[in-house]
């Protein structure tokens, strides 16, 4: 190994030009690959499903999503009036597309939307239950009964509001349909004020924004809640406050508590490393000449995982920043060695076999982590593999060129104390020694026992105005602790229809078995295609045989009660036109904010579910719903919990594979079993020691330690 490093060394310092040539040639080059690398922000991605079918399902659902905006104050005109300046704000992030909705008002148009969507596809709503009614209904003293009133609401101060809808439909065949529409949101009291959804005591205004980004992609979410943060600012006048709360503000602040934190902690180590080296070195040229091959690294890491995938998370690359120290020690080893012999050769012959050792070894133990289920940590083992590769690379071919001439000096008392402690002799100090193996042998018996803490909530970041106003949520939606969306999603109406019925079948045993609370589905209005044809033809036939009949009973009950002719001109355009199949696209549903909120066909057609369960029957519960193909529970917590254990079963895979990648790396190297074993034993004893410390003080392993 040595000899190939050796002759790559003599023949770079016999052709001085060529050497620089290819080391600003391979800088240029990474520089121009690694600029063209894209970075994504999904938080996320911690916890990758390995279903592909289930994950892209549950992409789709734009309802965990939603951010909810809270405008509190004692005086309602105010709360509108600052309403109006964080709209105002608002309509830049749109422009910019960085919100895809905002729904600040409860006006007419809104339900008119609504009862327009349930008339224009009357038919496919109605179920054989309601033809029973529509039976009695259509009856000739029913028929005079429904226009007296229809004669009542008109002459009402109601009549103003829903009279459109009495004329369209005086036997009420659909208004029912309307009043279903109540079941999404029932722990809602509401009250409309000039036109805004407030609270029943006027305290608080709602609206209700929906991102163009997806909640994991905090890059560019952190641009919204930015936004979002400067619209509050201008608007909380008239001592009015403002909270928006949802899941994409809490991932930005999540992300930025991530690299705050790790920008801090990098900048200190970084910091507290150049100061050693400094006052261990004396010489200034030392820095330069150790911090250059992780650098080297970093960017020849950059390049190639753009080579490889195209691009890589930032908060990988953050996390993967570890690895610089590791780094680090490879020149360290170098420069250091000068203090001994001053020849490049010398130094190469001596170290090459040593760091190319420790490399592959280390690289192992990284490339371990491309083995787990978490995207984000196979990126990050992705980064630190080519940044330990490039660091190799540079400190054995690049940096010996340096190295001539270079005059460390008289040996600073800083290193001269470190040496002493490392290079102290344990032989023949028992009071040392025994003290070890006691604990040592101790740990044995609890390393076993150490936990890992699966609850994210417990590292989860949460600022202290996100905490106060999920509270006050609580409040105004009640304590949703225990709701829980459930998504369904297929290509094909027919086998979504089909799927979703057997999720409620499901539903419907654990509710028997009282395991499940309120269940909320929106199975009245998602209809499959082979049911809408024959709900259409029993629409058609039903009218065929009474339509004539009870048209003229509606005209003669018309002309009672004082109507003049034609009046109920539009009930007769609702029983003979020709109704088409909902597909459920953007444009049929996107005025309906119910249902675009619960059906979404953007990619695939899917629906949601939502139900009540306590955690004690949720394993039990989602286990019977894994089993459907296509159906996904939006619950982050419990599921990144379950992924947070199953990564940690990942981490004892990686354990295992990377002490056998160390050890066979020692044994080859070696040649002898003793000298590995005897190698091996100290990390061995190190980690049962720090396993059963772990566990005796109750320190638990998380996702990010």
């Amino acid at each position: 190994m040595s000899k190939f490093f050796i002759s790559i060394y003599e023949w770079f310092e016999q052709h001085k030009g060529v050497f620089y040539f290819v080391l600003l040639s391979s800088v240029v080059l990474f520089v121009a690959m690694a600029s063209q690398i894209g970075f994504q922000e999904n938080i996320t991605n911690f916890f990758n499903s390995s279903n592909d079918s289930k994950n892209s399902t549950f992409q789709t659902v734009e309802a965990k999503d939603k951010i909810i905006v809270m405008l509190s104050g004692e005086n309602p005109d105010n709360i509108i009036a600052s309403a109006e300046i964080f709209e105002n704000k608002l309509n830049a992030l749109v422009e910019d597309g960085l919100i895809s909705t905002v729904t600040a008002y409860a006006d007419e148009e809104t339900v008119a939307h609504c009862t327009s969507f349930i008339y224009d596809f009357l038919p496919i709503f109605l179920t054989d239950e309601d033809y029973e009614e529509l039976e009695n209904k259509i009856a000739e003293t029913e028929v005079n009964n429904a226009v007296s009133n229809v004669y009542n609401v008109l002459t009402s101060p109601s009549g103003m509001v829903i009279g459109d809808v009495v004329m369209r439909d005086p036997l009420n065949i659909g208004t029912h349909l309307l009043k279903k529409f109540e079941q999404f949101n029932p722990n809602l009291q509401y009250e409309i004020y000039n036109g805004r959804l407030f609270t029943s005591d006027l305290s608080t205004m709602l609206m209700f924004i929906q991102p163009s980004n997806g909640m994991g992609d905090t890059g560019n979410n952190d641009r919204l809640v930015f936004g979002l943060e400067e619209a509050e600012r201008a608007a909380e006048i008239d001592s009015v406050a403002i909270d928006c709360i949802g899941g994409p503000i809490v991932a930005v602040y999540n992300a930025r508590q991530i690299k705050k934190d790790t920008t801090i902690t990098l900048g200190l180590a970084m910091i507290f490393i150049l100061i050693v080296i400094f006052f261990s070195f004396r010489n200034r040229l030392s820095i330069p000449l150790i911090i250059t091959p992780p650098i080297y690294g970093a960017l020849f890491a950059l390049a190639m995982v753009w080579l490889v995938q195209g691009e890589i998370s930032t908060i990988a690359i953050g996390a993967g920043t570890v690895v610089l120290g590791i780094a680090l020690s490879y020149s360290i080893h170098i420069v250091a060695h000068l203090n001994h012999n001053s020849s490049p050769k010398e130094i190469i012959k001596e170290l090459a076999s040593p760091l190319t050792i420790g490399c592959f070894t280390t690289i192992g133990a990284f490339a371990a982590l491309m083995f787990t289920s978490s995207a984000l940590l196979q990126d990050m083992g992705l980064f630190s593999v080519f940044t330990l590769i490039g660091t190799t690379i540079f400190s054995l071919v690049f940096l010996p060129q340096f190295l001539n001439g270079f005059k460390v000096s008289t040996k600073s008392r800083l290193l001269d104390k470190i040496e002493k402690v490392v290079g102290y002799r344990y032989e023949g100090k028992p009071w040392i020694i025994i003290p070890i193996v006691l604990i040592t042998f101790v740990a044995l018996f609890f390393y076993q026992d150490v936990e890992f803490d699966n609850n994210m909530s417990n590292i989860n970041y949460m600022p202290k105005h996100i905490v106060e106003a999920e509270e006050r949520s609580f409040e105004i939606f009640g304590d949703q602790s225990n709701e829980v969306y459930i998504v369904t999603g297929s290509e094909n109406l027919d086998a979504l229809a089909k799927e979703y019925q057997q999720l409620e079948d499901i539903l419907e045993q654990y509710k028997k078995s009282d395991k499940v609370g309120d269940i909320v589905t929106i199975d009245d209005f998602v209809i499959s295609e082979t049911e809408q044809k024959h709900r259409i033809d029993k629409w058609n036939h039903f009218w065929a045989e009474n339509g004539t009949t009870t048209l003229r009973r509606l005209e003669a009950a018309a002309v009672d009660h004082g109507f003049k002719k034609g009046a109920f001109s539009q009930f007769e355009e609702l029983i003979q036109r020709k109704y088409d199949l909902c597909s459920y696209t953007d444009e049929q549903i996107d005025n309906v904010p119910v249902i675009s909120e619960w059906v979404n066909s953007s990619s695939i057609i899917s629906v949601l579910s939502r139900i009540s369960v306590p955690n004690e029957h949720k394993a039990e519960l989602y286990a019977d719903i894994d089993k459907l193909p296509n159906t996904a529970v939006i619950d982050r917590g419990y599921f990144s919990s379950k992924m947070v254990e199953s990564t940690s079963n990942d981490f004892n895979y990686i354990l295992l594979v990377s002490s056998l990648i160390v050890f066979f790396a020692l044994l080859i190297s070696y040649g002898r079993i003793e000298l590995t074993l005897l190698t091996f034993l100290p990390m061995a004893m190190s980690w049962v020691i720090i396993l059963g410390m772990m566990a005796i003080f109750d320190i638990k392993f998380n996702i990010v330690n």
